[in-house]
């Protein structure tokens, strides 16, 4: 991860007004190579993040008022084997005994890269991992997504590689809180599938739940089928024209 022009105001981090930084670059970039069987990730970059009323930011908790996120580019990558895989690696920094050889099952290996490592899912108490026996406690009361983003799709199960990009890409989610598990948060986004076709999505989302759950109305227009003859003649039998 790397980052330029970070500024904050007020006791640090914990209790700040507001916490700002530009250019982040997330994931190792992997040199292409002629004949390269493997997709070539590309690092997430944001070209700012601002966050407003910066409550609480340490191990055990991350709360936060509104976080504006522009100018976000992000590939997702679904490997051969089915798995979705993003440019960035969660793991719990805390020491590991000096007899244990192999990394905990789950975990990312010592050294792999952003790129090549999936991320990791939660630990089933509504909070995200922090250090050695504790719980990060997550609140943002809301996120945003806007400027010049854009979300690609990239599935390594075809061949030649199947590629959808996600431009115009623009996203509201309010009242994220892993304390309250429970609670629903609300979300909104919308884009652009190339020239003609637009999606738009509206409704909630439980990510803390003991069992997480989406209700979302989504809407497509205009949306050119032919490019997903692909996934219709490998799963229905029939290619759409």
């Amino acid at each position: 991860i790397a980052f330029e022009g970070v500024q904050g105001t007020e006791k640090g981090l914990t209790g700040a007004d507001s916490l700002e930084a530009s250019d982040i670059r997330v994931g190792v970039p992997v040199p292409d190579q002629a004949g390269a069987a493997d997709f070539v990730h590309r690092p997430m970059h944001i070209g700012q993040v601002r966050i407003e009323r910066v409550g609480t930011f340490d191990a055990t908790a991350m709360r936060l008022g509104e976080v504006r996120v522009t100018d976000l580019s992000l590939t997702a990558v679904r490997d051969k084997e089915g798995l979705i895989q993003l440019p960035i690696v969660f793991t719990v920094d805390s020491p590991a005994p000096a007899a244990e050889a192999a990394a905990p099952a789950g975990e990312a290996p010592a050294g792999a890269s952003g790129g090549q490592a999936a991320a990791q899912s939660g630990n089933g108490t509504g909070a995200a991992p922090g250090a050695a026996g504790q719980t990060t406690d997550i609140a943002i009361e809301r996120l945003t997504v806007d400027g010049q983003s854009d979300l690609s799709f990239v599935d390594l199960g075809f061949d030649p590689n199947f590629e959808k990009k996600l431009d115009k890409f623009a996203f509201a989610m309010n009242g994220l809180d892993s304390a309250q598990p429970g609670k629903s948060a609300q979300l909104e986004f919308s884009g652009a599938l190339g020239e003609f076709s637009t999606v738009t999505a509206s409704g909630t989302v439980s990510p803390f739940a003991d069992q997480a759950s989406t209700d979302l109305k989504i809407q497509l227009d205009g949306l050119n089928l032919p490019p997903l003859s692909v996934y219709s003649a490998r799963y229905l039998g029939y290619r759409l024209d």
